[in-house]
């Protein structure tokens, strides 16, 4: 009730500023700050979010604090951005100590202090201070990251995935064996970590051959048809597990990253990420004949292979030419 009260407070000193004929961008950040406050869908961690992404908008925009609310451009706005986004290059995922530059800023610091300043002037608007929100005709920033083909040697071979499994499975945890069957379960699938963890025992049809993901990264449901190796274990999981309801996961673990590095260490390969076990399924895809567009299908993707080609173009390529060196026009010498 007392975040309500300031709420309403504060809206009403907002309103008696512009009856006076103007509205500070404080007066205004004091009304959206009062809302966010009362707003009891929105955690702690965003309401502290949103107060970092305001007092950095404060600081890096100079007389903003003072300035009429009318006085805010859609240039003012750019050249604010521009400023910020020349302080903020792109990082490379997982440099996170690199993450802030001279300027104590990042891209994502930059997105939330623009989200701030849109829900500040709807404020400004509503109270009549402005016509109308220039924050709002700004689309987000985004730099497109450099799409690099997947190599060969990032990725375990044969050998080294069972070495890899094995040494998951017999860690001595008391997961060890879910954590070895989630890892198989997505190089064999392809699925993705959050696909593969709400797969059901409904969803698995070992008389067809084919496990089906419900949730997926684009909402639509798709059905991978299982390897060999793929429908041996799920057999044998469903063996061990055949009093469980249809609606059980299959899966016990959701994600395994810190036992797949351990294991990657004592087997001596490179590091291997979730993510990194679907670019194992479509380079296994590839290399057994299965075209671009098919493996990019079954991975998920929604734009015919594009994407895949770009990624795995080379490996097509390698395929081909030895396929290719097998064909010949030489006539057939007699038998």
């Amino acid at each position: 009730m007392g975040d309500e009260l300031r709420a309403v407070r504060t809206a009403r000193r907002a309103r008696i500023a512009v009856g006076r004929g103007a509205m500070t961008f404080d007066q205004a950040a004091e009304v959206w700050t009062a809302r966010i406050a009362a707003d009891r869908n929105l955690s702690e961690r965003t309401k502290t979010f949103y107060g970092y992404g305001l007092a950095k908008l404060r600081d890096s925009w100079p007389g903003l604090p003072e300035m009429p609310v009318e006085k805010i451009t859609p240039g003012g706005i750019e050249g604010w951005r521009g400023t910020l986004l020349k302080s903020a290059p792109h990082v490379p995922r997982g440099a996170r100590s690199a993450m802030r530059n001279s300027a104590g800023c990042s891209r994502t610091t930059l997105a939330r202090s623009l989200a701030v300043l849109r829900g500040v002037l709807d404020v400004a608007v509503e109270a009549g201070a402005m016509f109308a929100n220039p924050a709002r005709s700004l689309r987000r920033s985004r730099e497109k990251r450099a799409i690099r083909p997947v190599s060969r040697a990032a990725l375990p071979s044969g050998d080294q995935f069972a070495r890899f499994v094995g040494e998951i499975e017999s860690a001595g945890a008391r997961q060890s064996r879910d954590c070895a069957d989630f890892v198989r379960f997505l190089a064999f699938t392809g699925a993705r970590k959050n696909e593969a963890a709400n797969v059901q025992w409904g969803d698995v049809d070992l008389a067809a051959n084919s496990v089906r993901l419900r949730v997926t990264k684009n909402g639509e449901p798709r059905s991978v048809p299982l390897i060999p190796e793929a429908g041996e274990m799920l057999a044998r999981m469903r063996a061990a597990r055949k009093d469980e309801p249809t609606a059980s996961p299959v899966l016990r673990v959701r994600e395994a990253q810190k036992a797949m590095d351990r294991a990657a260490r004592l087997v001596g390969m490179e590091r291997i990420t979730h993510h990194g076990l679907r670019h194992l399924f479509v380079t296994k895809l590839i290399e057994a004949g299965v075209d671009i567009p098919t493996a990019a299908r079954l991975a998920g993707h929604k734009d015919g292979g594009a994407l895949a080609m770009r990624v795995y173009g080379h490996l097509r390529d390698d395929h081909a030419q030895k396929m290719m060196a097998g064909i010949s026009f030489a006539a057939a010498s007699p038998p």
